[in-house]
């Protein structure tokens, strides 16, 4: 019986050490991502597609459940600017509602989260290693949407930050 217990213990103390002498590092406190790109490295190019595109779905919405978009309901048809300004216009039909029944605070969340923590933030990051590299038509490019985008807002929301 001692022989058996003491080849447990030999056996589970083996694979204990083995156990923690695997790990490659036990620094768990990683604060950056290493799997996303630093704005530095990116490239600018990329940055700007991806700035047009989140902009063409301001006023279209999303209407194709991409997870990794700026809009937190997951994409529906019923997003964007040109939607909703259809209906406050009356291009489309309210259904029998009036105003202020047809909307609630809730619906504008997607675009506005869109417009300041997706392309705004995006262009910031963008014209820091544009200016670096000198190209001024993405600078200018990323200028024009941001003017537009606060025209836009200014005129759903009043007056923005």
């Amino acid at each position: 019986m001692k022989n058996i217990t003491k080849y447990i213990v030999i056996v589970v103390f083996g694979a204990a050490l083995i156990f923690n002498s695997s790990c490659e590092s036990t620094e768990l406190d990683i604060r950056d991502n290493p799997n996303a790109l630093a704005p530095e490295q990116a490239s600018v190019d990329f940055f700007l597609s991806s700035i047009q595109e989140d902009f063409a779905r301001h006023f279209d919405g999303d209407a194709d459940n991409d997870p990794n978009d700026n809009w937190a309901s997951g994409g529906n048809s019923n997003d964007g600017l040109g939607y909703m300004s259809m209906r406050l216009v009356r291009m489309m039909n309210l259904n029998g509602r009036n105003y202020a029944s047809a909307w609630q605070a809730s619906d504008m969340d997607d675009e506005w989260l869109n417009a300041y923590r997706g392309i705004l933030a995006d262009i910031r990051a963008m014209n820091i290693t544009a200016e670096e590299q000198g190209l001024s038509q993405h600078i200018g490019i990323s200028q024009f949407i941001e003017a537009y985008l606060f025209m836009i807002m200014v005129d759903f929301f009043g007056d923005v930050p």
